[in-house]
């Protein structure tokens, strides 16, 4: 047997050694992701409202094309004038882990909808109902002493209900330091025990965690939506918003336009910058979009990127919800 080990080998080392390369390449991970202009995404396929209008033109979210940081993508990198090599930790919140950003940009995705249904529902007026449900942590940090997750909703504490974030940060100033405190909380539909300490920093009495209103929304027609699980952030609120009041408006605001672009969008309406911009620009130019909205505080850099790529595509500058629908409202309907 040990002979025909050495035979063997000494017959076919070269193609080991090539195997052992290429594995390498792929499976060998460096702290850092790679960027590349994505695509579009119909939101067609991702909201659904009963007896809802249809559209001569479509809305579309555009996303950013992201590689992990293996050998073969960071070389490829090197070599690909519209590919960025990025660093993780320039992208990821210091200790967080890859599967906790993921369940953040999850809580972002929810958040920005049911702002999107909030924001379209209001313009036009229609019923549109909103509860508190409690707290919902979206980050906690490493110096911090408890067993909270993200994702967790904070619903009492040492049995005193919480409605909202004023409600919990009244109760924590008024403990001691070093006081540990009993949380009940949801997570996917079960209520569990947890418990935090409270600590005192520069002069203030937390419990190391980021927090938001969990809000639950009922609506008449009730809004669905079907986004797939790698489909994550915030990014896509202000397209998200037109496509739902495009659905319930008989006014086809699309005007028959291929539409896409990126933005995050608020209670109040307002438009927030986003990062990669560059990327779905590009994505948007290749899929042949006509038309891209882009934020406010992100248009010079679309602006640049327009110019200096030649791209065919219309730039609409989004600084909130309302200034972006009249804009849309004033183009000329497309002939195709």
């Amino acid at each position: 047997m040990k002979e025909k080990i050495k035979k063997f080998l000494k017959y076919n080392y070269k193609l080991i050694i090539i195997y052992i390369v290429l594995v390498s390449l792929i499976v060998i991970k460096l702290d850092y992701q790679i960027y590349a202009p994505g695509g579009l995404l119909n939101l067609d396929n991702r909201i659904d409202i009963n007896d809802s209008y249809k559209s001569k033109g479509s809305f579309n979210l555009t996303y950013v094309r992201g590689y992990k940081g293996n050998i073969l993508f960071v070389l490829a990198s090197f070599l690909m004038p519209s590919w960025d090599l990025i660093p993780t930790k320039d992208i990821r919140i210091e200790g967080e882990s890859e599967k906790e950003n993921e369940e953040r940009n999850k809580i972002y995705l929810n958040d920005v909808n049911k702002n999107a249904v909030i924001v379209a529902f209001n313009a036009l007026n229609l019923e549109i109902n909103t509860t508190k449900k409690g707290v919902k942590v979206i980050y906690v940090y490493e110096e911090s002493e408890t067993d909270l997750k993200i994702g967790d909703v904070i619903t009492s504490i040492n049995n005193i209900k919480i409605n909202d974030t004023s409600d919990l940060t009244n109760i924590i100033s008024s403990l001691k330091e070093n006081q540990r405190i009993n949380l009940k909380v949801n997570k996917n539909d079960k209520e569990l025990n947890r418990y935090a300490v409270v600590k005192n920093i520069d002069d203030k009495l937390l419990i190391g965690i980021l927090i938001e209103n969990e809000i639950e929304i009922n609506t008449n027609p009730k809004v669905n939506f079907k986004f797939k699980k790698n489909e994550l952030g915030p990014s896509g609120g202000l397209m998200t918003t037109l496509k739902i009041y495009d659905m319930l408006t008989k006014e086809d605001i699309t005007r028959g336009y291929n539409i896409s672009g990126t933005g995050t969008i608020n209670e109040d309406g307002s438009i927030g910058e986003i990062s990669g911009v560059k990327y779905k620009l590009a994505g948007a130019n290749k899929n042949r979009s006509q038309i891209f909205i882009c934020p406010t505080k992100n248009f010079e850099e679309c602006k640049y990127e327009k110019e200096k790529n030649n791209y065919n595509i219309r730039l609409i500058e989004g600084n909130n919800f309302e200034s972006v629908l009249n804009k849309l409202k004033e183009l000329p309907h497309y002939d195709k």
